[in-house]
């Protein structure tokens, strides 16, 4: 008989593998436990649902799964409780035939948290998922399509993806892709204005969420703000203090993503350092132009909102 765990994990074909039960579940995590005291958010879960007694765990392998997948965790997933996650989203997906599977199957290897990031495999289950009417799914595989993740450069299906998405729900990442679409012309016509308009309203959507959940996008989001209002300065110099507002939104956002281990988030960090240097010097030159006429200048900032070093 064919041991648990003794195959390749991305050979869905092989599905004659033992099926995850409690006991099972019980001797993989405790095999492994040990090496869980550096991970406290996924050691409490487990420990709650170990059952030394009768060597079983108390709930159902997927109710563990599930736990282990939702955990809020600063740190990636050691590879042994991926290992574990995958095995009873697979289980459920192809032997208990539960279609709702396929979507968090490619959060696995979707997601940086997780540990073991694999386009090609992600991209394959959020078309099965989009396929299984999963509505989140759309939205991944515009993003899959648009940056070349797991499967090749696509603008027109990246569009039909943001777009399709925004009729189901108000989304402010794919509204905000849209915007990034309009603005470098990819399948559209290059339209900067209109880019604008739908990063206004990708941050009016995220105003009317009331989420209290951490959100990954909202760093890149506040930064195209702050590059559409430093663009925007350039006939309407008042418009450099909302740029760096919003810089400075974006750095706090990639801070918290960089804590969450979400992708990109120490390149955020050092594009809004660089952006927002670009807009203190325009600050300092007014400033300089100030002291230096006095009498006649009617200043366009309110500078002491800035801090001492000006």
């Amino acid at each position: 008989m064919k041991k648990l765990f003794d195959y390749d994990f991305g050979q869905d074909k092989d599905l004659d593998y033992p099926f995850m039960d409690r006991e099972i579940a019980y001797r993989v995590i405790r095999n492994r436990l040990y090496k869980f005291d550096y991970y406290v958010e996924y050691e409490k879960i487990i420990n709650n649902a170990m059952d030394t007694e009768i060597e079983e765990i108390n709930i159902a392998p997927i109710e563990l799964a599930d736990q282990l997948f939702e955990a809020t965790t600063t740190k990636k997933m050691p590879m042994a409780i991926f290992l574990f996650v995958e095995k009873c989203f697979k289980d459920f997906y192809y032997q208990a035939h539960d279609r709702s599977y396929s979507y968090k199957i490619a959060r696995l290897y979707y997601d940086e948290i997780y540990g073991n990031v694999d386009y090609k495999k992600a991209f394959k289950y959020f078309k099965k998922a989009d396929k299984d009417n999963i509505g989140y799914a759309i939205l991944n595989l515009g993003e899959c399509y648009l940056l070349g993740r797991g499967t090749e450069k696509n603008y027109r299906k990246a569009y039909q993806c943001f777009a399709a998405y925004t009729i189901l729900v108000p989304s402010p990442e794919a509204t905000m892709y849209l915007g990034d679409m309009y603005r470098h012309g990819y399948y559209v016509d290059k339209d900067i204005a209109l880019s604008n308009e739908f990063y206004i309203k990708a941050e009016k959507i995220v105003k009317e969420e009331f989420s209290t959940g951490h959100r990954h996008y909202l760093g890149d989001l506040f930064y195209r703000l702050g590059n559409a209002y430093y663009k925007m300065a350039e006939s309407e110099p008042d418009m450099y203090l909302r740029a760096y507002y919003y810089y400075n939104s974006a750095l706090l956002e990639y801070n918290k993503n960089k804590i969450h281990c979400v992708r990109g988030a120490d390149d955020g960090i050092n594009r809004v350092v660089k952006a927002s240097r670009k807009i203190i010097k325009k600050l300092n030159e007014f400033y300089k132009y100030k002291n230096a006429n006095e009498n006649d200048y009617k200043p366009f900032f309110n500078l002491d909102i800035l801090g001492e070093e000006f």
